[in-house]
Parts: C-alpha cells; structure tokens; sequence
C-alpha cells in the first residue's frame, strides 16, 4: 500500500510511514488526511442542516407574505386572496357619511354582522371588512349557510339614545344573502343563482327604523361588481349599463332605472 501523506510504497503491515512518519490507519490512509475527511463531513452536515432550515423558513413565511402583498394590491380583483369553496365574497361599497370622529377610533373602516350561521358574530359590530381594490370599497368572505347579513360602519353606539356618539353608528337593514327568485326584484327579473362576488350599494331612497336598536337603518340593492368601483346588472361587464360609486360623494351614486 501507499502512504496518503507522502505516496511512499509501504509494506502491508505498516503502522507509521517510514519515510514521514506519519500514522496510518488500516487503510493506509495518514492520520492527518482522515481528520481532514471527518472535517469535510461535519461541513456538509452543517450546510445541509442550514438548507433545511432556509427551506422550512421559506415554506411558512414567503405564503404570509404572499397574503398580505395581495390583500394590499390595489389593482384589480386578480389581486384579492381567492374564495373559499365554503364562503361566497360580499363587497360593499361604505358611504364617506359613515365615516365620523367616532369611527376613526376603530379605522374608519367597514363592519359586517350576522347572528345565525357559521361563525355567527359574538358581539356588535361584528367583524371589520377586508379593504377591496379601491377607495370606499369593503369585502368580506362569509360561510355560505349565513342567510342575513348586516353592513355597518364597525362602531358600537350603544343603546342610550341620549348618549352624544349613538349617531356616530349607522348601519343597513337586514339584507337577504342567498338569492334573489324569479320575479323578486325588478333589476334582476330572473332572479340570481347567490350574491357571491356582488357588491351592495347604499341608497338612501329606502329606510326604515331597526325593530331592534330603535335606530334608522338604510337600504340598498345588490350589484355585479367588476373591480375598480365598477357595476352592473349583467354577470359579464359590458352587457348592461356600468355604473360607480365615489366614497367622497355626498350621496352614493345609483342607476335610474329602478
């Protein structure tokens, strides 16, 4: 055999390279070159180990950040986290009226509230809506057995009619969530299929006062939304008149033709 170190041929049985003194092992290989190849083998361990944890780090962070890229776009619908197969997504357009000194304290955002259902509301206001793809526009993805929802702007009043911010919190009548029947509305003579994807519009024309909280509450009507403050009447864009809604509006734009 070979001495590693030096390449001297050695006998079979030697212990020590004669010419370098170096131990060998029984394999003939120094003692210097197997600390070598131990060294190396550590190194490869530990690279591989850092691998791992990059990986593992990558798989559970880069999809969080992923969400959050998507629910701050502001382009278009394609930007907006996908539906559940369990949830439809309702979008409401929040009147600039809404908004107060009272609501800035909880974001000045959407709330929206159901009491029977999946993941029924605990308490009033309900839960803040997912801000869409434009300015005054709110989504939220609600379990597809909720029959009634809610609209407000995710501010308590409380019940004390005398109190100086119960005004502060307005809100919808109860709207129907499933579908509308033939016949049921004038917009939509066909009745639709859900209102999964169809944003609600404020229209001042109709309200009423809640039997509940005593308080006046608003109505509106269901729109196809198309993304960019649009909507209409027709699932596709284009077939029917288009329509928008400006949240710095005084009052929320709607179609003539009720």
């Amino acid at each position: 055999m070979y001495c590693s170190n030096c390449g001297m041929m050695l006998s079979e049985n030697a212990v020590v390279c004669e010419n370098c003194g170096k131990l060998l092992n029984d394999s003939g290989v120094s003692e210097k070159q197997t600390n070598s190849n131990k060294k190396r083998k550590y190194l490869w361990i530990i690279v591989v180990g850092i691998v791992l944890v990059v990986v593992v780090l990558a798989v559970r962070i880069v999809p969080f950040i992923g969400t959050n890229i998507l629910m701050n776009n502001s382009a278009d619908l394609s930007g907006l986290p996908e539906v559940g197969s369990d949830t439809y997504r309702y979008f409401f357009y929040l009147p600039d009226e809404w908004k107060n000194d009272s609501t800035a304290t909880t974001g000045n955002t959407a709330g929206i509230y159901w009491w029977e259902g999946t993941d029924a509301c605990g308490s009033w206001p309900g839960y803040a809506a997912n801000k869409a793809d434009v300015e005054g526009v709110y989504y939220y993805d609600v379990p597809t057995d909720v029959t009634t929802i809610i609209w407000n702007n995710f501010f308590d009043g409380g019940a004390d009619i005398s109190a100086p911010y119960y005004a502060d919190a307005i809100q919808t009548c109860n709207i129907g969530s499933e579908y509308y029947d033939a016949g049921e509305s004038e917009r939509y003579p066909d009745g639709t299929d859900n209102f999964d994807g169809m944003i609600y519009v404020v229209d001042y024309n109709i309200c009423d006062y809640s039997d509940y909280s005593g308080k006046m509450t608003f109505g509106g009507e269901w729109f196809y939304y198309y993304g960019n403050g649009e909507y209409g009447t027709s699932k596709v864009r284009g077939e029917s008149e288009i329509f928008t809604s400006d949240a710095t509006n005084k009052h929320i734009a709607l179609p003539n033709n009720r």
